[in-house]
């Protein structure tokens, strides 16, 4: 009966012994031949980032050139977008979840990279980011679409947004502002209201890189 209760102890005695040993002598976070969950994940995102980027990107529309949007049409639409998840592969690819982005759509020509569009549900006036990435995630380039100039003041009494993105990927974007001047009581005073457009022209390059021009702007009346 002794000899079997000293084989029992020396069993489990090795056993401890491999198990503290394997975990000196390995990188990976180990718990008695149990891989850490989040480590095992990390791996597993370096090994198949491609796989990762493509199923990322199912997550957007493919859209249609010329790609016309505004933020009147964008709030239509706010509820049918898929909103960024911190639990999946969304991590990898969004920088800045803080904004709470809604996922718009993707450019059709994904030749040398994805173009991505976001609404940032996390801002004021649901701005439109523009998101360029290379074929293995890595991200190449940003800028914001809209002109920026339809902010909540009391000197705009109407503002309206649009973008349209050509088949050469070139970008007219444009802001139509009117604007007004208001009394002491915060009435509108006569003959203050006029009309003001903001545009700005970008474009992508074949590397991916986005830029735009100065905004302009042109008073109307």
């Amino acid at each position: 009966m002794k000899k079997i209760l000293l084989l029992i102890v020396a069993t489990i005695f090795i056993a401890i012994i491999s198990c503290t040993s394997s975990m000196v002598n390995t990188s990976k976070n180990l718990e008695c031949g149990f891989y850490n969950f989040d480590d095992s994940i990390k791996n597993n995102i370096k090994i198949n980032s491609q796989t990762n980027i493509l199923e990322f990107i199912k997550k957007f529309e493919v859209l249609s050139f010329p790609v016309i949007f505004s933020k009147e049409s964008n709030s239509a639409i706010f509820a049918k977008l898929q909103l960024y998840n911190s639990n999946g592969i969304d991590t990898l690819f969004v920088s800045d979840p803080n904004y709470l982005p809604l996922y718009y759509g993707i450019l059709p020509d994904t030749t040398h990279y994805y173009a991505l569009i976001y609404l940032l549900s996390g801002i004021q006036g649901l701005p439109a980011l523009l998101v360029t990435i290379d074929k293995s995630g890595k991200q190449i380039s940003e800028e914001f679409l809209y002109c920026g100039e339809c902010s909540a003041s009391l000197l705009i009494e109407n503002c309206s947004s649009s973008v349209t993105i050509y088949n050469d990927l070139s970008i007219h974007s444009i802001d139509s502002v009117t604007e007004c001047e208001r009394d002491k009581d915060l009435k509108i005073i006569e003959n203050s209201i006029r009309l003001v457009t903001y545009h700005k022209e970008g474009k992508i390059d074949q590397n991916g890189k986005i830029s735009f021009s100065e905004k302009q702007k042109t008073l109307n009346n």
